[in-house]
């Protein structure tokens, strides 16, 4: 059995299977995990849910952003965009079930075996991996809740981006829910999330503001990877804590995938454009 992790999908079906053809992957004995992102800007967004639904309990992942913005405006929570090229998702004759579907995953993920967790866009600093674990499991239990239209309403409306223990639940898992999903920057002198930003880092000219995983100093780790993707600029990054899993295959590049059992990294053959 091997454990496959890919970065953000996109809609990116063709690189997907291309990837997946390449290492023979086998439904009945391999894993496949996915950063999250599985739809949106990418040429087939449907064909990419409807494979992985069809793959049940030999694949996962976690929500993106992207993958929120589709269960929110098959809510009616908000428009879709034109670049996301979702027509064919939305218009699809059992959206329902693909979207209860999507609505059952995970924002955080910590693998059972493994020493890792995927998140799509990484944690904020200053947390135990623990506090983190916990808050993520409310905040699934509202996305997938009958009454998820309101959490997640208030997540597109209202803005989350400090942290303070005076604040109410709520507003603690909008900000949680913002940073897993969303999270690039970090203003450590405001202490607050910015998300304003999505350059490079060596592109950031502000010393006040430095990528999350520059300053986690979760002790718990202790050895543990954060996988995560939402970051294409930074075509994968390795380091002691992270492993970053989007390199753009969207805008024209190539879909990563890396197997965790020898840490081999893949590269789809096809481009998307």
């Amino acid at each position: 059995m091997a454990t496959y992790i890919v970065g953000d999908l996109h809609g990116c079906f063709d690189q997907l299977i291309d990837l997946l053809e390449s290492v023979n992957f086998c439904e009945r004995k391999d894993q496949l995990l996915l950063t999250g992102d599985i739809v949106a800007r990418g040429p087939k967004s449907l064909e990419s849910l409807l494979f992985l639904k069809s793959m049940k309990d030999s694949v996962d992942f976690v929500l993106g952003n992207h993958d929120l913005h589709l269960i929110a405006v098959a809510k009616g929570i908000r428009q879709p965009n034109k670049s996301d090229k979702l027509e064919k998702v939305l218009k699809y004759k059992d959206l329902d079930i693909l979207i209860k579907w999507l609505q059952s995953k995970k924002i955080l993920m910590q693998h059972p075996t493994h020493n890792f967790y995927i998140v799509h866009a990484g944690i904020p600093p200053g947390f135990n991996l623990n506090e983190l674990v916990n808050i993520s499991k409310k905040i699934e239990e509202k996305i997938s809740s009958k009454n998820s239209y309101f959490f997640l309403k208030d997540a597109f409306t209202k803005t989350a981006n400090v942290w303070s223990p005076s604040m109410k639940q709520t507003h603690k898992e909008l900000f949680m829910l913002n940073a897993f999903t969303r999270i690039r920057y970090v203003n450590f002198k405001k202490n607050e999330i910015d998300y304003s930003i999505k350059c490079h880092p060596l592109d950031n000219d502000n010393p006040n503001i430095k990528p999350w995983y520059k300053l986690i100093n979760t002790p718990d780790l202790n050895g543990k990877k954060i996988i995560f993707g939402h970051w294409s600029s930074l075509m994968g990054i390795v380091n002691k804590n992270v492993l970053g899993l989007d390199t753009g295959s969207v805008w024209g590049n190539y879909l990563t995938m890396i197997r965790w059992e020898d840490q081999k990294i893949f590269k789809s053959s096809l481009n998307s454009i």
